[in-house]
């Protein structure tokens, strides 16, 4: 069975209580049936080495300037 991809997303990976709250999320996923990826758009921090750790891909998304999309 092909496993489903679940995107958690994130301001950063600091030491907040909801980067450790989605590092614990993640982690206790059923690895059989989901995929975690954790994306964030700030700054990396210690949740990163946990999330490494646990074997969960992180993906920085880094934001375009604001006048690059444009509405018709």
């Amino acid at each position: 069975m092909k496993r489903i991809r679940v995107l958690l997303h994130l301001d950063r990976l600091g030491i907040g209580g909801m980067e450790k709250k989605v590092v614990q999320l993640s982690a206790r996923l059923n690895r059989e049936r989901f995929e975690p990826v954790v994306s964030y758009s700030g700054k990396s921090g210690p949740c990163a080495a946990e999330l490494r750790k646990a074997g969960i891909r992180s993906v920085k998304i880094v934001p375009k300037p604001p006048g690059h999309i444009r509405a018709e």
